[in-house]
């Protein structure tokens, strides 16, 4: 990241399968949200903390939601599945 001076972070990874989700929930929450949080601690490390994160979340976050389009005011508090669950939960965390 330094040899190449990268200063912006676009963050697009997870795993993704609802199916997947239920039949691994460990590996799959330790895709989705531990290698966020080590992205995040990288980012700290480099000291690029103050650098703008893209962070690609999902629509699954709105959950069971029939309002449409959705609207980022719109509540996230009830995920439909654990991919959701874990899309938000990296929100969080960035903003944290």
């Amino acid at each position: 990241i330094q040899k190449y001076k990268i200063t912006r972070i676009i963050h697009l990874a997870a795993q993704a399968g609802v199916r997947y989700s239920l039949d691994h929930p460990m590996e799959y929450t330790r895709n989705n949200i531990d290698c966020t949080v080590r992205l995040l601690e990288v980012m700290v490390e480099l000291d690029l903390r103050e650098q703008p994160l893209v962070y690609a979340s999902s629509s699954s976050v709105y959950g069971n939601n029939i309002k449409t389009p959705f609207q980022e005011t719109d509540t996230v508090a009830d995920p439909a599945s654990i991919y959701a669950a874990t899309k938000r939960s990296d929100e969080l965390i960035a903003r944290a």
